[in-house]
């Protein structure tokens, strides 16, 4: 199994990856805690996995669109999102239907990174300059964009 994540800057996308279960769960390892807590906080207080699972059942895998349609966090409407994000985790070439996939604006990814500790923000910015050599957009770390690894 494998996650995969792309950024959009608009229509273009600026940043796409896939990372296996296991190096994400080992960089997800070197998270501080209390960014791992709070992050955990947010997403049970914002996603509301309930409703999503009620909804994923009607919708089939043919109709991705209605996955992608809004912000899981703050339900802000794509076509209201100038940058966000998506991720997706898969098997072999099949991608997986339950919660995910999702889309994740901007001004969510935002939110999450204020809730990160600096240590934390500095090892997902290794992790973008590590892996795919930091672009422009990241030059001083990931503001606008956290790799969903928590």
């Amino acid at each position: 199994m494998y996650g995969i994540e792309r950024v959009f800057r608009g229509t273009e996308p600026v940043l796409e990856m896939a990372i296996c279960m296991d190096c994400r769960n080992k960089i997800s390892k070197d998270l501080s805690k209390e960014s791992s807590q709070r992050i955990s906080a947010f997403l049970e207080e914002r996603f509301d996995f309930e409703m999503r699972f009620e909804n994923t059942k009607k919708w089939g895998g043919d109709e991705i669109e209605k996955w992608l349609d809004r912000c899981v966090l703050l339900k802000t409407p794509k076509e209201e999102c100038r940058n966000f994000q998506i991720a997706a985790i898969c098997r072999g070439g099949l991608m997986s239907i339950d919660l995910l996939p999702i889309m994740i604006s901007e001004d969510a990814s935002r939110e999450m990174q204020k809730l990160m500790s600096k240590k934390t923000r500095d090892r997902l910015g290794d992790m973008v300059d590590e892996f795919f050599g930091q672009p422009s957009e990241f030059a001083d770390g990931p503001e606008n964009f956290s790799p969903m690894i928590w």
